[in-house]
Formats: structure tokens, C-alpha cells, sequence
């Protein structure tokens, strides 16, 4: 279990640190309720920022009575629970897909927790996902020349990738530009 304190009461967390996906609460009649969220941990290999990403999760009843969904919580607006309905009920031996919806704003490995409140307790899911700058875009010159004096630009591009990008044709719409490899 984690422990936190919180506005000058103890405030305890269920968790179980081992195992955060899943959790277990016996009511006071003996029934165990139990609920686990899959997949554990969302990785992703890279993503680019500013840019809307669909995962689906789902939230399993494990136990033997009907759980409830209380809540579902990120700490960030960059995540968000597209379909989850406050108060539903996932019966005995059944489960639900959500869609959480990613739209990160900034750059670099971004570490995240989700948590699903449950009558069961919270389930914990884990994000992993390194953001880079919006792959593969060139921003277009608008410029005019005064007195049609030459004017050089370097076009650089950006790849989030680990292998290499293979630019095979490169072109401009307007006549009077050259577009030229560096050496």
C-alpha cells in the first residue's frame, strides 16, 4: 500500500505497489471485489507532439461481485478517458474497453500515470512515451524579395525516427526558386 497525507488528514491509498493494475477490496459480507486494467503499461516507441493518439484499455472484473467506476484520472489534460461513464458497472466475470486519448504538448519522455477508480480500488496503468517535435513538416517561406536580391534558406527536417528517412524527390511550386543539396 502507498500512504499520503493530504489537508491535515492521513489520506490511504490502496495501492499495491508490486502489482498497480490490479486491485482487491473484501466488503464487510466476505464478497471480493476485484478489477484489473490491461494492458499494464502503455509504451510507445515515439510520438509526435501536438498530435492526437488512440489507445485502448480495458478494465476487467476479476472478482466475484459487480464493480463500479468511479473515476478516471491523469493529472494532466494531455490524457483524457474519451467514453468513460461515471457510475457504470462492470458485472461479475465481465470487462469494458475505454478509449484514452493522448495529445502531448511537450517534448522529451513523458511518464504518466492513469487511474482508474474502481469499487474495487485503483488501478494504476502506466504511460511511457517519448515526444518529439512534429515529424516530417517544412514550414513554407513567404517572403518577398525587394529589388529581386537573392536569398538563401537552409530547409531543415526533423526525424523521430531510429532508422533513416529516405527523401526520394524534393520540389517547389513557384518558378523563380531553386531548391539545391547542401554539400
Amino acid at each position: 500500500s502507498a500512504r499520503a497525507e493530504g489537508h491535515g488528514e492521513a489520506l490511504k491509498l490502496d495501492i499495491d505497489l508490486a502489482e498497480p493494475w490490479s486491485s482487491c477490496k473484501v466488503a464487510e459480507d466476505g464478497a471480493k471485489a476485484c478489477a484489473r486494467v490491461s494492458p499494464e503499461v502503455i509504451h510507445v516507441q515515439g510520438s509526435a507532439a501536438f498530435r492526437e493518439h488512440r489507445f485502448t484499455v480495458t478494465v476487467k472484473n476479476t472478482g466475484g461481485v459487480d464493480v463500479e467506476m468511479l473515476g478516471v484520472s491523469s493529472g494532466t489534460a494531455e490524457w483524457r478517458a474519451h467514453d468513460f461513464v461515471f457510475g457504470e458497472v462492470i458485472e461479475k466475470g465481465g470487462e469494458r474497453a475505454y478509449e484514452l486519448r493522448y495529445t502531448p504538448m511537450l517534448i522529451g519522455l513523458m511518464l504518466h500515470a492513469i487511474i482508474f477508480n474502481t469499487s474495487a480500488g485503483p488501478l494504476v496503468l502506466r504511460t511511457s512515451v517519448p515526444v518529439y517535435r512534429n515529424a516530417y513538416e517544412l514550414s513554407s517561406l513567404d517572403e518577398e524579395v525587394p529589388f529581386e536580391v537573392p536569398l538563401e534558406y537552409d530547409l531543415v527536417m526533423f526525424n523521430p525516427l531510429a532508422q533513416a528517412l529516405s527523401i526520394s524527390e524534393i520540389w517547389t511550386t513557384v518558378p523563380e526558386v531553386t531548391l539545391a543539396p547542401t554539400t
